[in-house]
């Protein structure tokens, strides 16, 4: 072949030899004119006569616009629901996204995660149910719905409703979209949406049923809340970012009363530390550790003492610059019937204030005292309820300002984090003790990690409220035992779920916002003012049948009249409505009933698949309700993966400019030459080539190299596509028992590369996948398998038993590859299944099934012995070649004539069964022969033996098994002349074919004729 001719073919031909550098030329002078002319005048000769390799699959996938995409995954979707048997059903639940935005890399990976394991199960002939969802309700939604409305405070309920629901509508719609690009295949035509009203209605049947069983309550509790958004929130709500900076306080409380070893001190001041003084006007009570030991200290010149733990002493002094001198000691249950005074001046009760015992008190922070307010405080909340202390004070309202509760004018009104922290710190510094010194001793900014609202990005207080809750204690055994039930992936996850869960008491239900599904009770007016609620099985169920025909907003556009059951009415009472909204969590935490067991699938489901943050979240939330009201799991296998990063492991961020969006890698930005159209099978391929198990990098040099690797894998099944060209497998696939040993040696492989890549899909291991594939491609194929075969492909007739042999694995590779690739890549692997010479049934290769039948037959471990010690013999030829080929002695690695010396031994009775000819396909030389070691003397006496020696890289076991000593190769110039056909150096003139390819220049002809 001319060098033009050849670079038409690179991806095919021998790229060693066809290198310009390597080009070979008898000449002198490699750009010599006449040779050119005489090298042309031969291969035209003989080109026809080859069968080179042609295929019209491009080597880059075609780019699809959208259309394509969505209708390609629409179509696969639709054929397997219809024609694929129930009775193999796989159920994907989709954890709904909130409508909320445009969607980013994490949306990406986690929905291809999901539709790389539905198009799996579709190949192993599996029916698959992947309906999308979307959260629609909540507070990010309706914040974003009012962001662009300045007087937000005129719009009434349904008003706040309406927008909401345009904009998450329109939102879905948006994301829809962008998710239909990445080929997601699922029922788009009619996802669930979780402010339908059927899927209300069935949301509110779960509610009904933790009702029934006794799990749903009001109560009295503290819990986090936003003054951002006016509302309480859950713990999965929260972030701690650790940038926060809290203004802390030391202040002295006088003791009013002494116990036990204090009754003979006066003037004494219990010391407490706190970094919320805006909550010193709550405070009801200070707490000590019954078990840890408390000391009456005096500083240097003065009367007082100051009561604090022993342990704190230290720390104390360096706090307040003053040696303190130790005036008693006791333990801190001596402090029982002790009380003192709040220093503020308030017009609310501040004098005999109790000492609390609260095993929650440590000395590693603080003074081993703790201001106690349990309208501000978990802790604080549930020691005072254990020491049966009743009153609560929360002088804060919902957009965080003190109340008149609070019992200073001057406080009205302020901000409790912003100007009313400031002002209780400056009436503070206007109380003196009896020494006349200020009894705010210091005040310093604090450090620290502090719960902020996720959503507004600002921080919450913790507020003593009346809320709605789901009791958990009762179920916390039926939870642990469902959770065991379930498969996990990465299996900790199971022990991080269950913790959460059995270490929870009661969810917090409740929020105080209106675009949400409301919880269906009733306040009667009682004659005191106050509000009995109403709730019952019949007032829920009443409620949940009008929300079916008309949606939640009935609830809010409705008078109460038009909700009340039939027998409150006319009943001499006054009733309102609730005005709380379910927490979201609720919301899609009903799927499995609202979604699942609406349409008729069976519960547990196959497969929840979600961020590792969903443990906290949605897993957690399905679990509850599925647990509270059916007795088991939602889901039979829970797999989380990790964030989204940069490459350089940063998290991704508008203002660093390290964000990679879906769309730039599918269809490029605005610099094309920074950031090119890759095509969303890269996008995909990264989502394969990712270990979810941990967080997941991105960025140009990962695209760069998952591009390269997806493209070894498609030029691999470019090369067998290429030379299947002419091949009918209905006539010209070779039984196994008639292939050669190599051609079953890589059968062998081949179906242990099918087996190992199930094994990876069924363990959700995609990266293995990914690498198994290109290692495989590269190492087994491109560099060995295809590299030995291309001369009898090419050479030989078409119909030569070798080269069917041949055909007939690269059929099987091509089969195998397709389909380990397919659930990744879909795109690129229905463009090479439509390039395929016969299709095996059907439009697309996801309607073929999975690997090829009773391949776990072609397993030969004895084969795959041998041909690890021959594919060591073949690198030790590359290996003496190579300094050659580059000093100019050899043209190429196929001038050569390798010759083995090998002991009598399994290894040479192998070798020597080998036709030399096809041996020397094998290393890709001109020629070879193998020389019986019977002794010393039989090797060449220029034949240096340590650098002939073979140096071996198998086992002990596999060396001892076919190995007796020492073996040798050389490798030298082949004597013969340059074939103009076949370029082996086996001609005796190189304007002759040699005799092989004689032969077969004579069969074309009689074939001919």
């Amino acid at each position: 072949l001319t060098l033009r001719q050849c670079s038409r073919s690179s991806f095919f031909i021998r790229p060693n030899r066809y290198n310009v550098s390597q080009c070979r030329f008898r000449s002198t002078e490699l750009e010599s004119l006449a040779k050119a002319k005489k090298d042309k005048e031969l291969s035209h000769k003989f080109k026809d006569s080859l069968n080179l390799p042609t295929t019209g699959l491009p080597q880059w996938t075609k780019k699809l616009n959208w259309e394509e995409t969505a209708g390609k995954a629409s179509f696969v979707y639709k054929w397997q629901s219809e024609n694929l048997p129930n009775s193999s059903l796989f159920v994907s639940h989709d954890g709904p996204p909130y409508a909320n935005g445009n969607v980013h890399i994490g949306h990406a990976l986690n929905k291809i995660l999901k539709d790389i394991v539905n198009r799996y199960n579709v190949l192993r002939g599996r029916k698959v149910s992947y309906i999308p969802g979307w959260d629609c309700h909540g507070l990010p939604i309706e914040i974003k719905a009012l962001e662009q409305i300045k007087n937000k405070s005129s719009l009434n309920a349904q008003e706040i409703r309406t927008k909401a629901r345009d904009f998450a509508l329109r939102e879905v719609e948006k994301q829809k979209k962008s998710f239909q690009s990445w080929g997601i295949m699922g029922d788009w035509e009619d996802p669930y949406l979780t402010l339908d009203p059927k899927y209300e209605s069935m949301q509110m049947e779960v509610f009904l049923e933790m009702f029934k069983k006794g799990l749903i309550y009001r109560g009295l509790r503290p819990v986090f809340w936003s003054p951002s958004s006016r509302t309480a929130l859950a713990e999965a709500e929260l972030e701690y970012p650790e940038s926060h900076t809290s203004t802390s306080a030391y202040v002295a409380f006088p003791m009013t009363k002494l116990s036990g070893k204090l009754s003979k001190f006066s003037e004494v001041y219990a010391l407490i530390w706190t970094t919320t003084p805006w909550t010193l006007p709550a405070n009801l009570a200070i707490s000590a550790n019954p078990e840890v030991k408390y000391c009456l200290v005096q500083p240097e010149g003065k009367k007082v003492h100051y009561l604090i733990a022993k342990e704190r002493i230290e720390f104390m002094e360096g706090v307040l610059g003053v040696s303190l001198k130790i005036s008693a000691e006791f333990d801190g249950e001596e402090l029982k019937g002790s009380e003192y005074k709040n220093p503020l001046p308030l017009k609310i009760r501040t004098e005999g204030m109790p000492f609390l015992m609260g095993e929650h008190v440590t000395t590693q922070s603080g003074t081993g005292l703790v201001h106690t307010a349990p309208g501000h405080g978990m802790e604080d909340f549930a020691v005072c309820k254990a020491n049966k202390l009743e009153e609560i004070r929360c002088p804060v309202d919902d957009g965080g300002k003190f109340t008149q509760e609070v019992g200073y004018d001057a406080f009205v009104g302020l901000s409790v984090q912003k100007e009313g922290n400031q002002a209780v710190l400056d009436v503070l510094t206007k109380c003196e003790d009896s020494d006349g010194s200020c009894l705010l001793l210091k005040v310093e900014p604090y450090h620290h990690k502090y719960p902020y609202d996720w959503r507004t990005k600002k921080p919450i207080i913790i507020r003593t409220t009346n809320q709605w809750f789901a009791s958990l204690k009762g179920i916390h055994k039926e939870a642990a035992e469902a959770i065991g039930t379930v498969t996990m992936i990465p299996s900790v996850s199971k022990n991080r779920l269950e913790g959460m869960i059995v270490g929870r008491n009661d969810w917090f239900i409740s929020r105080q916002r209106v675009w949400g599904v409301p919880i269906p009770v009733f306040f009667k007016k009682l004659s005191d003012g106050s509000k009995e609620p109403i709730i019952s099985e019949e007032s829920i169920n009443h409620v949940r049948n009008i929300i079916e025909k008309e949606g939640s907003d009935a609830w809010f556009n409705w008078p109460v009249e038009k909700l009340l059951p039939a027998r409150y009415l006319n009943d001499g009472n006054v009733y309102e409505k609730g005005m709380d909204t379910m927490d979201v969590w609720f919301d899609s935490g009903s799927s499995w009933n609202s979604v699942i067991r609406a349409r008729g699938l069976p519960v547990p489901v196959d497969l929840y698949l979600e961020g590792s943050d969903q443990h906290r979240g949605w897993f957690q939330s399905s679990l509850l309700t599925a647990v509270s009201t059916i007795g088991k799991s939602p889901y039979k296998t829970v797999v989380t993966h990790g964030f989204t990063l940069d490459e350089k492991g940063n998290k991704m961020s508008k203002s660093v400019g390290n964000v990679v969006e879906p769309s730039t890698i599918i269809n490029g930005g605005g610099n094309l030459q920074k950031d090119p159209a890759y095509g969303v099978d890269v996008l995909r391929a990264w989502v394969g080539h990712c270990d979810i198990s941990r967080d997941v990098q991105i960025g140009p040099t990962i695209l760069s190299k998952v591009t390269q690797d997806l493209k070894k894998v498609k030029n691999t099944l470019r090369f067998c596509l290429a030379n299947l060209y002419d091949f009918d497998e209905r006539k010209d696939l070779i039984p196994y028992e008639q292939l050669r040993d190599i051609d079953r040696f890589v059968l062998s492989t081949l179906s242990r590369l099918g087996q190992t890549l199930t094994h990876h899909y069924d363990s959700f291991q995609f990266y293995r996948v990914h690498r198994l594939l290109v290692d495989y491609c590269v190492i087994d194929l491109s560099t060995f398998y295809f590299t030995i075969n291309k001369d009898p492909l090419y050479v030989e007739i078409p119909n030569n038993h070798t080269r069917r042999s041949i055909q007939t694995v690269l059929y099987y590779i091509n089969e195998v590859v397709l389909k380990g690739v397919a659930p990744v890549a879909c795109h690129t692997a229905e463009e090479v299944y439509s390039h395929s010479p016969s299709p095996y049934r059907g439009e697309s290769v996801f309607q073929t099934g999975w690997m090829p039948k009773d391949m776990e037959k072609w397993v030969d471990p004895e084969l795959e012995e041998k041909w690890t010690v021959i594919r060591n013999l073949i690198d030790a030829v590359n290996l003496r070649t190579e300094p050659l080929r580059k000093s100019g002695v050899l043209a190429s690695k196929l001038d050569t004539h390798a010759t083995f010396y090998v002991a009598p031994s399994p290894l040479y009775d192998y070798l020597a069964s080998f036709d030399t000819d096809h041996f020397s396909d094998v290393l890709s030389t001109s020629s070879a022969e193998f020389v019986l070691l019977d002794s010393e003397s039989k090797l060449p006496a220029d034949l240096n033996r340590e650098e002939s020696k073979v140096e071996w890289t198998l086992s002990d076991n596999l060396k001892n098994k076919f190995v007796k000593g020492e073996v040798y190769v050389s490798a030298n110039k082949s004597k013969g002349k340059v074939c103009p056909r076949c370029w082996k150096s086996t001609s005796h003139s190189e304007t002759e074919p040699c005799k092989r390819c004689a032969h077969t220049l004579e069969q074309l002809s009689h074939s001919k004729k």
